[in-house]
C-alpha cells in the first residue's frame, strides 16, 4: 500500500502582512486539463456505470457527467420520472439512427 501526504492552504484573502508569506513562497496551480482526464475516463472506461444500446452498438457513459450536461438526461437517470428499461445500468434508444463519425459520446 501506498501512502500519500498533501497539505493545502486555502487562503480567502492574501494579505503578507498578516501571514507572514511572501508571494515567492505560494505556486501556482498548474493549468486545468480536466477535460483530457475526463477523455481518458471514457476511453478507459473507468467509472462508467451506465451503457446506451443504439443501432445494434453499445456505448459506455458516466451517468454523473451526462446529468451535468443535460437536463433530459438529468431527468431520465436521477429523477422521478425515470423510464423503466427492464435494467437501470442500460438504456435502450430504438429511435436513433447512428452515424458512426457524427455520434456524440463524450460523456
Amino acid at each position: 500500500m501506498t501512502a500519500s501526504r498533501c497539505e493545502v492552504t486555502v487562503l480567502r484573502r492574501f494579505r503578507k502582512e498578516n501571514r507572514g508569506l511572501s508571494t515567492s513562497t505560494l505556486s501556482m496551480a498548474p493549468p486545468s486539463n480536466l477535460h483530457e482526464h475526463l477523455g481518458d475516463l471514457l476511453v478507459a472506461k473507468e467509472g462508467a456505470d451506465v451503457t446506451f444500446q443504439v443501432a445494434g452498438e453499445t456505448f459506455s457513459a458516466h451517468k454523473c457527467i451526462l446529468a451535468a450536461r443535460s437536463p433530459v438526461f438529468k431527468a431520465e437517470l436521477f429523477s422521478a420520472m425515470k423510464e423503466s428499461t427492464g435494467t437501470e445500468d442500460s438504456i435502450r434508444i430504438d429511435d436513433m439512427v447512428q452515424h458512426r463519425n457524427a455520434y456524440s459520446s463524450d460523456f
